[in-house]
């Protein structure tokens, strides 16, 4: 499966199924909207719980963050530009518990993150999520009425 998603923040964002194609998925404030039709109209598919406070989800972020474990840092290029990669396994209890291997590409020269790769299994499932990521600070995305 591959999408593109699109994030301009965690309460505004959109992914984009591209293969298989699907319809699209926009999330704006604490509501989530599909459209068919490229984007022309969007149709509401349901409320989201409101984010935790900002103080919340520090409290859970540290909690998990105790649970770091066999991490690695080293150097890597890709496509002749110099990376820092970091990497390690995380315990995460939101929603539901999940063991994980979190790994980054961050790029030496500026600090941006190029590349995200997440391992995770769950009680009933596993993934392998790979992100190339790409600023976009022109980025805008569609505000349904």
């Amino acid at each position: 499966m591959t999408n593109e998603f699109y994030y301009l923040s965690q309460s505004h964002n959109m992914s984009v199924p591209v293969s298989p194609p699907q319809p699209r998925v926009l999330t704006h404030g604490t509501v989530m909207y599909q459209s068919s039709d490229e984007g022309k109209t969007w149709v509401k598919v349901r409320d989201l719980e409101a984010p935790a406070s900002a103080e919340e989800a520090a409290a859970l972020k540290l909690k998990d963050a105790e649970t770091l474990r066999n991490a690695l840092c080293d150097h890597d290029e890709i496509d002749g530009v110099a990376y820092e990669r970091i990497a390690g396994d995380i315990t995460l209890t939101q929603g539901m518990t999940t063991e994980n291997r979190y790994t980054y590409w961050v790029r030496k020269d500026n600090g941006f993150i190029a590349r995200a790769v997440y391992d995770t299994k769950a009680p009933n499932f596993e993934m392998k999520i790979t992100q190339d990521i790409e600023p976009a600070p022109d980025l805008e995305l569609p505000v349904p009425e």
